[in-house]
């Protein structure tokens, strides 16, 4: 249960991480993104644009207003000096006087901002005053107040333009004085003034179509608000110059400015432009509150956010449905997979399309379908491979590369009768504290080691004999066993095969019996043919004439010689014959192998077989059972006397190759066929006549050099010999 909560929780994704998700916000980002991206390149541009619409439009307006201030003060004064060349110089000639006065009315007719006109002398004393509205009583006031007023501004004798004034009404006006000269020399004869009314061209001004909320104004050389598009303000005498960008701008007198954007005298956040009106030494305003300028601005802005949140809502809308649509079999597929996970195999995707996700349902219940069979499959495989564990009468074991044992089979632990869950392989049954010496695991080399035997104690104090070989697994993942061991118990095959072995060496000294007695008898022969000459002797001479002559001493040296011979016979024989367990011990090869020559004497002699052996000097000792590997060198010799005719040879050679002592011992005698060689090691095989040999031979030799890892090899070919070399392993600390 534990571990189905782990696997749920393990299979359990948040929400941002299922496709369902991603899919819907790469939908929705990658549909409004571009939206986003274009809209707001389009509101740029089109901000850029009206921004720029704006600013031209305001640089119009301005130019255009003071253009018009400009144009009539230009009108007023080209019309006065035509005016003034029309007439003349300045006489008091009543004619000329009535000319100049008809000019003058025709001035005023003309010019409706033109209220009053004078025409002054050298003196500055009016000598004609005409008036649009004034009267005679009031003009010649005006005219006496002019006197004074020439003197203090002409005494250049230039052209000059007063002051804006403005009349009890708040009607702006100005005053423009012209200087009159004689045509003929240029001499100063007075001036021509004009009062002008200036209502009638800033009402023209304020008519100018400037934007909504917009309004016009124009300023003085002091920066005196002389006009506004709401008059008011004129009337109230409004400082409109506070703002450090306005005045910045007025400083630049005589270019027109790039509007700009200031928090005007109203408080109101603007955007205004200025131009100078350079006959006047005047100055034109625009200014228009930022809202209302960028109106247009927040209205497209507005427009496009709405747009762009229609469609982002029928793309999200749009991408909703169709990620539902997309990932329902991605869902079903999920919820398949971890029916799965939990082991129902039966789990199956009901989702029929013709497309990729229909293929991908139709091959996963095909693949579950498969699993389920394989499952089975492996199922009935696992359990015959349990009933061949428990019932193959073998041990198994799983060991880490740290000796430490995962796994036993039940059979393995009954053997141990041991209840503890966890413990080293060193202790399955050798009952060690630390790893052996020769340690697969430790020399990395288990193949060297599979055939290696391990005899212990049960606890039932029984001698028991165990073959354990160990295999490296190699299709394993990190932190899984590394090794099977497979453990057999061998003990009565052990003692078979001690009953076969001492049956062979029965066999063997039945076969050497004749030879024994004759080997025997020689030595005793001997020992009584001196005995008794040395008897007679004694009873012809005398012993102290004996033991002088040294004869006594002679004949008791080969009676003592030939005793030694029996002696040696005998005990060679007798300890061939003895029945002991393996028991592993150094062993003189050299020595081996004289010693299997002595009881194999009589045969050779028989035959008149020559022996020449060819050994290195200083072969290194071999680890074994001396008796056993005697037996070995004792059937090969007896199988070559027999395949030999009188008067054979046989060669005895020993040396060191590599890791190895290889001993070859070679005859001249018949020799095998093929199929003969194929079948030297099978048990009961033998290519003598009946009743001179049981086929045990090879095979119990070829045993007992398994066990101690070496090996026989032999050669031959029909009627050119045998060859068989008898290969040792040199132990490790021997051989380095």
């Amino acid at each position: 249960m534990n571990r189905h909560l782990g696997e749920n929780k393990r299979y359990s994704l948040s929400f941002w991480n299922r496709i369902k998700f991603k899919l819907l916000f790469f939908g929705i980002t990658m549909s409004i993104l571009p939206i986003a991206i274009v809209g707001g390149y389009n509101i740029q541009i089109t901000k850029n644009t009206i921004e720029e619409s704006v600013k031209e439009k305001q640089l119009y307006i301005v130019q255009r207003a003071a253009t018009e201030v400009d144009h009539l003060l230009s009108i007023i004064n080209s019309k006065m000096q035509l005016t003034i060349d029309t007439n003349g110089g300045i006489t008091n000639h009543s004619q000329a006087k009535q000319q100049w006065e008809q000019s003058l009315y025709g001035f005023l007719k003309q010019d409706p901002e033109i209220e009053n006109a004078f025409l002054l002398d050298q003196q500055g004393q009016v000598i004609i005053g005409v008036s649009r509205w004034t009267s005679k009583d009031r003009l010649q006031q005006m005219a006496n107040s002019l006197h004074d007023l020439v003197l203090q501004n002409t005494t250049n004798k230039q052209d000059w333009m007063s002051s804006v004034q403005f009349k009890a009404d708040g009607t702006p006006s100005i005053r423009m004085v012209r200087t009159v000269y004689s045509p003929e020399d240029h001499s100063y004869q007075g001036h021509f003034i004009v009062d002008v009314n200036l209502k009638g061209t800033f009402q023209n001004i304020s008519a100018i179509h400037s934007g909504k909320n917009s309004y016009i104004y124009l300023i003085d050389d002091k920066h005196r608000l002389i006009a506004h598009t709401d008059f008011g303000q004129v009337i109230l005498g409004k400082n409109v110059i506070q703002a450090p960008e306005l005045q910045k701008m007025i400083n630049h007198k005589g270019r027109m400015s790039e509007p700009i954007q200031y928090r005007s005298y109203t408080g109101e956040k603007v955007i205004g432009a200025y131009a100078p009106i350079a006959s006047a030494d005047w100055g034109v305003i625009i200014e228009q509150p930022i809202k209302q300028a960028f109106a247009p601005i927040q209205f497209l802005i507005q427009r496009l956010l709405i747009m762009m949140g229609l469609v982002s809502g029928i793309v999200v809308l749009l991408s909703v449905i169709f990620g539902i649509w997309f990932t329902k079999p991605i869902e079903l597929m999920e919820k398949a997979v971890q029916k799965v996970t939990k082991g129902k195999l039966d789990a199956k995707i009901n989702y029929q399309s013709n497309d990729e996700f229909g293929q991908l349902a139709a091959a996963f219940n095909h693949m579950t379908d498969e699993l389920q069979l394989k499952t089975d499959h492996l199922a009935r495989e696992k359990e015959r491979l349990d009933t061949i564990v428990n019932g193959s009468g073998a041990g198994f074991a799983l060991i880490h590369d740290d000796y430490s044992v995962e796994w036993m089979n039940e059979r393995l632990r009954q053997w141990l009768a041991d209840d503890r869950q966890q413990f080293s392989c060193y202790s399955l049954l050798r009952r060690l504290s630390e790893p052996c010496h020769d340690c697969p695991i430790t020399k990395n080399d288990p193949i060297q080691f599979q055939n290696e035997m391990i005899t212990t104690i049960d606890y039932n104090g029984k001698k028991k004999t165990y073959r354990h070989r160990m295999y490296p697994l190699e299709k394993i993942k990190e932190g899984d066993p590394k090794y099977l061991v497979v453990v057999e118990d061998i003990t009565e095959k052990r003692q078979l095969e001690e009953m076969v072995i001492q049956a062979d060496k029965l066999s063997s000294l039945g076969i050497l019996a004749s030879g024994f007695a004759h080997e025997v008898n020689n030595p005793l022969a001997s020992i009584s043919v001196y005995a008794e000459d040395l008897k007679e002797r004694l009873k012809e001479e005398s012993v102290e004439e004996l033991l002088e002559k040294g004869e006594i001493d002679r004949y008791l040296d080969i009676i003592r010689n030939n005793v030694d011979r029996c002696k040696k016979i005998t005990g060679s024989l007798l300890n061939f014959s003895r029945k002991s367990s393996f028991i592993t011990k150094d062993i003189d090869l050299i020595k081996l192998i004289d010693d299997s020559l002595v009881l194999m004497q009589y045969a050779l002699k028989k035959k008149n077989i020559i022996v020449s052996k060819h050994f290195e000097t200083s072969l290194p000792f071999i680890i074994g059972d001396g008796l056993q590997i005697q037996q070995v060198f004792i059937n090969i010799i007896q199988n070559a006397i027999d395949a030999m005719d009188e008067g054979g040879q046989l060669m005895i050679g020993a040396r060191v190759q590599d890791q190895w002592i290889e001993v070859q011992i070679q005859d001249n005698g018949i020799g095998m066929t093929n199929e003969q060689l194929q079948k030297v090691f099978d048990p009961f095989y033998t290519t003598k006549p009946a009743g001179k040999g049981t086929g045990l031979g090879l095979y119990i030799s070829y045993q007992i050099m398994k066990k101690i890892n070496g090996e026989i090899v032999i050669e031959s070919e029909k009627g050119k010999g045998t060859k068989v070399r008898v290969v040792f392993p040199i132990p490790m600390e021997l051989a380095n």
